[in-house]
């Protein structure tokens, strides 16, 4: 058993924001289900509250100290951290000298690709990646969810180790099994940021005109559509049940064109029992089949199968299912968990692994 300190955004004073299915959740159940001891320290709320309700100067200067001494307190063997922008670099490292044995890993979810025509992808792929570089002055081990070699080899640092990481799924958080109904209040599921483009069969679109692509294209489409058209963001509890509520949902994330980077919607998507429609391009067809993703590469065939599997609804239940069970025995909480474990205390073999891990 091993004593884990994971830091990460746990949102418990911003409900609005509140993810009940993000990447720390999930690790911090994997860790404690696989017999470890793990606490997740929520360093954005505690900035705010050291900082009045602000993540303001006084807020991280205070954080600082706190976390110092958090950790002389539990004394971790492991420290994960993800997405942290409140504590620096010199009180991690700082952490390190007084606990020599730390090993510490980093875990990114958002992209790193920076070549697209989005001048939004781009500001956001350069910011993911200074991100991570400046992290790795105190990592051993940095993880993303993408396995593109190309984008991932830009971080090959010596003493260092990169790799792919999975949007893990977890049937606690993930409660839906919606291939065991045939009926459904809704056929497919869109879910964006409202006016942002997304990357759709190999070209950058509005959010709003693949939504009326969709219902211009597939007869009698009922659509559940989360940040298109005008329809609401869905957030925390609202947004777990609504997946419960549509037959297939439809993955799209900012880019579509990197090697098994996908926005989590794929995992909560797949995790709730949905048929998921994934663009080609992004390569999960080598890790899954035609009998448990619905692939497809033009507008025209996304449009075909959409309308197969609505007027089918048996089929989509059978390749639904098998996609479910596909990715829960690849992705499911317990075995990322294993995955983080082996790198973090140098137990990993790549043979125990189906899917791409270090380049």
């Amino acid at each position: 058993m091993a004593k884990i300190l994971q830091v990460a955004n746990v949102p418990l004073l911003r409900f609005k924001t509140a993810c009940f299915s993000q990447m720390s959740l999930q690790l911090q159940n994997g860790f404690a289900r696989n017999g470890h001891f793990i606490v997740t320290y929520p360093d954005r709320d505690l900035c705010r509250s050291f900082g009045f309700g602000h993540m303001n100067f006084w807020g991280k200067r205070k954080l600082q100290d706190h976390f110092i001494k958090y950790c002389r307190f539990f004394k971790p063997d492991a420290l994960i951290v993800g997405h942290v922008d409140t504590i620096e670099n010199e009180t991690f490292l700082k952490v390190k000298e007084e606990l020599p044995h730390l090993r510490v890993l980093q875990w990114n979810v958002d992209w790193i690709n920076t070549e697209s025509e989005n001048p939004t992808v781009v500001k956001l792929g350069l910011h993911n990646r200074e991100n991570i570089l400046r992290r790795m002055e105190f990592t051993d081990i940095t993880l993303v969810t993408t396995a593109d070699k190309k984008w991932l080899s830009t971080y090959k640092q010596k003493g260092q180790k990169v790799g792919f990481i999975p949007n893990p799924v977890d049937a606690s958080l993930l409660t839906g099994r919606v291939f065991e109904k045939e009926q459904l209040p809704f056929d497919i599921m869109l879910c964006s940021a409202q006016n942002s483009l997304r990357q759709f069969c190999g070209k950058d679109a509005p959010v709003d005109a693949i939504a009326q692509q969709l219902l211009d294209n597939v007869p009698n489409l009922k659509p559940l559509f989360a940040g298109a058209l005008g329809r609401p963001l869905l957030h925390a509890n609202d947004y777990l049940e609504a997946l419960k509520t549509s037959a297939m949902g439809l993955n799209l994330s900012r880019l579509n064109d990197t090697y098994l980077y996908s926005s989590d919607r794929l995992a909560h998507f797949v995790g709730n029992g949905q048929l998921a429609f994934v663009d080609r391009r992004v390569g999960y067809q080598d890790l899954f089949s035609d009998e448990e993703m619905a692939f497809y590469e033009t507008p025209e065939e996304l449009f075909e199968k959409i309308a197969f599997f609505k007027n089918h609804p048996k089929e989509r239940m059978r390749v639904a299912h098998n996609g479910y069970d596909r990715y829960y025995g690849l992705f499911n909480e317990r075995v990322v968990a294993r995955y983080v474990e082996q790198l973090l205390f140098d137990r990993f073999d790549p043979k125990d692994y189906e899917w791409p891990t270090l380049i």
